[in-house]
């Protein structure tokens, strides 16, 4: 039963995880975008901030394959809030047509420990899962459409860019 439960919980699949890095004196000096594909790669965009930003701006050309109906010219526009009781991430894809894809993320700061945890995965049971349904479902409803597929040209596994 311990082996069955570590192998569960084992399975995370995060699209998007964001991270805010401070130095020592607790000010934002960076951020890092990890952006997972459901092939089991990812990519990591590291930004530099500025001091006293309340609205985090970042740009950069997509460098990673994460859904194959989306062609690899595209520029992501990062829009965020500086981190405090509530955070809000905004991404627009756009290629040289214009927006392809708008996506947000919003949260409420809570305290990192063993009862929020749980709380949140019970709240939330088998969300690893439902993103990658969800995700798979969206596609197979693109494809049905006749969105043209576009495959992959190289494999990644884990990748880093530092922007500007």
């Amino acid at each position: 039963m311990y082996r069955q439960c570590q192998l569960f919980i084992r399975e995370i699949f995060n699209p998007l995880s964001v991270f805010y890095v401070y130095d020592k004196n607790y000010d934002l000096i960076s951020i890092l975008y990890e952006v997972k594909n459901t092939f089991g790669e990812q990519h990591v965009y590291l930004f530099k901030t500025e001091k006293d930003q309340n609205l985090i701006q970042h740009m950069c050309k997509k460098k990673f394959h994460v859904s194959p109906f989306i062609k690899m010219n595209c520029i992501y526009f990062f829009r965020l809030l500086k981190p405090g009781n509530k955070i809000s991430v905004i991404i627009d894809l756009n290629d040289p047509d214009g927006k392809v894809l708008y996506t947000s993320q919003d949260g409420i700061k809570s305290e990192l420990n063993n009862r929020n945890l749980l709380k949140s995965y019970l709240k939330h049971p088998l969300m690893t899962f439902k993103i990658i349904i969800a995700i798979h479902y969206e596609a197979f409803k693109l494809w049905t459409k006749g969105i043209k597929f576009i495959k992959k040209k190289i494999k990644i596994k884990n990748n880093i860019t530092i922007e500007n």
